[in-house]
């Protein structure tokens, strides 16, 4: 393998050493558009600044139009979209980064192994969501989940993992800019809706797979081939499946130990409680978006692992740790001091959800410090632990929405115990994994080599 491609692997997108450095406005616009950790942060920041306004748009204008109870179990099928879809796609467009990053599989053999895996997973996810919606959200129709499944399992799922072929390629940075598309369909479609007075669940998720559609066959058609990414079906090489497994239920588990009880609440039939819950928690999730952000661009660089480096891992979660947490407190006290403007921005219906916002604030600090760890581990290899540490959170999570949501007097609160309680064992659990390992690593650095032995004899 040439010194280029090894550095593509590690920094997708970048020019290859002796490339001539731009001047001038070109050197700006070149540093923006391809660069390190803080040019793929302002991109994240930019896609999350963007995914923020369609968030707010949706909130607002769902909201008053669907009323508590509707929204209520808008987010609750939302609720069953994420779990699965972190099975399926999620899992897929991460492994896609994994595959092709750390284990240094073709594009060729990447793309035979993820395309024909996230449309027959993504049809088998519609099935089961479709189900398990129809089983748990009181007053929707069947053809309007399925509309929702097929919209957010297949026709956005298909997209992402395309999306996700070009960030292994290119870099973060360019895939940043093809989801923003993705957040300008969403946006197109509800504001369209709105104006013609036709906005309802299953309109805009009719809406949405129509647009999904569209831009995924732009993507295989134009996208791909100018970067060199073939758009071919076949049977996953040996391993994948196990790999895109490990990752995709630590995703799935994440998403329902923070989706799930939206859906449990309105399982057990609390349709408005649920409502006013999760916009408290709309409020709260937007002040993920800058720890998204940095961890989105962050995330490939936890995955290279240099064999001869003593304490890697730690020393980079840890760095990542400290500014997502210091990030987190200052949204977390600006998230309380504009609460008060919820009912203002969604309607009197919802004014009972701002005294909800400061039970979920823990959640952002303890989201800043779970994350990096986990990652952490993925840059060990430590997939399967990873993967079990993140469904213990959700066992954690998800038996705590069934023990308390029925019997507390105020049904969200059990949602936000559970919630809270699943997060604080990701990070501790995480931490203590992480440590763990490495310092299993840095005891193979201590340990005389078989060579040196053999000289010394």
């Amino acid at each position: 393998m040439t010194g280029f491609q090894e550095y593509e692997l590690l920094e997708p997108g970048t020019p290859p050493a002796g490339t001539p450095e731009p001047t001038g406005l070109r050197r700006h616009l070149h540093h923006f558009r391809s660069g390190g950790l803080a040019n793929d942060t302002a991109w994240g920041a930019l896609h999350d600044l963007s995914q923020l306004m369609v968030m707010t748009a949706s909130f607002m204008l769902l909201g008053r139009k669907l009323g508590v109870d509707d929204y209520g179990r808008y987010a609750g099928i939302y609720g069953v979209v994420g779990p699965i879809g972190g099975l399926t796609w999620s899992g897929l467009c991460l492994a896609i980064l994994q595959r092709r990053l750390r284990e240094r599989d073709t594009v060729d053999t990447t793309a035979r192994d993820f395309f024909a895996m996230s449309i027959a997973l993504g049809l088998i996810a519609t099935a089961v969501g479709t189900i398990v919606g129809s089983q748990l959200i009181g007053g929707l129709a069947v053809t309007t989940i399925v509309a929702v499944m097929l919209s957010e399992l297949v026709g956005n799922a298909v997209t992402a993992v395309s999306i996700a072929m070009v960030q292994a390629e290119k870099g973060f940075a360019p895939a940043t800019r093809l989801r923003l598309v993705v957040l300008a369909i969403r946006i197109v479609v509800l504001l369209g809706l709105t104006v013609t007075d036709t906005l309802t669940i299953a309109h805009l998720a009719i809406g949405y797979s129509v647009g999904f559609i569209a831009y995924l066959a732009v993507i295989i058609v134009f996208v791909l081939p100018h970067h060199g990414i073939p758009f071919v079906l076949g049977r996953p090489s040996a391993g994948v499946p196990r790999t895109a497994a490990t990752i995709s239920l630590p995703i799935a588990a994440g998403v329902l130990q923070q989706d799930g009880d939206k859906a449990v609440l309105n399982a057990f039939g609390f349709h408005a409680d649920a409502g006013l819950y999760a916009a408290a928690f709309r409020v709260v999730s937007m002040g993920l978006m800058p720890l998204r952000a940095l961890e989105g661009a962050a995330f490939q660089r936890f995955l290279p692992h240099h064999e001869n480096e003593r304490d890697e891992h730690v020393t980079r979660a840890a760095r990542f740790s400290v500014l997502a947490l210091a990030i987190s407190i200052v949204i977390g006290i600006g998230i309380l001091i504009a609460s008060p403007l919820l009912d203002f921005i969604i309607g009197e219906d919802f004014k009972e959800a701002e005294r909800m916002i400061p039970w979920l604030l823990p959640f952002l600090p303890l989201t800043a410090i779970s994350n990096a760890p986990a990652n952490g581990l993925l840059g060990l290899g430590k997939l399967g632990v990873r993967a079990g540490i993140y469904a213990m959170g959700a066992v954690v999570s998800l038996s705590l929405y069934v023990v308390l949501v029925p019997v507390m007097a105020d049904p969200w609160k059990g949602a936000v115990v559970g919630t809270i309680a699943g997060e604080a064992f990701l990070a501790a659990a995480g931490w203590v994994a992480l440590r763990h390992y490495q310092a299993l690593h840095n005891a193979t650095l201590d340990a005389p080599s078989t060579s040196h032995q053999l000289t010394i004899a």
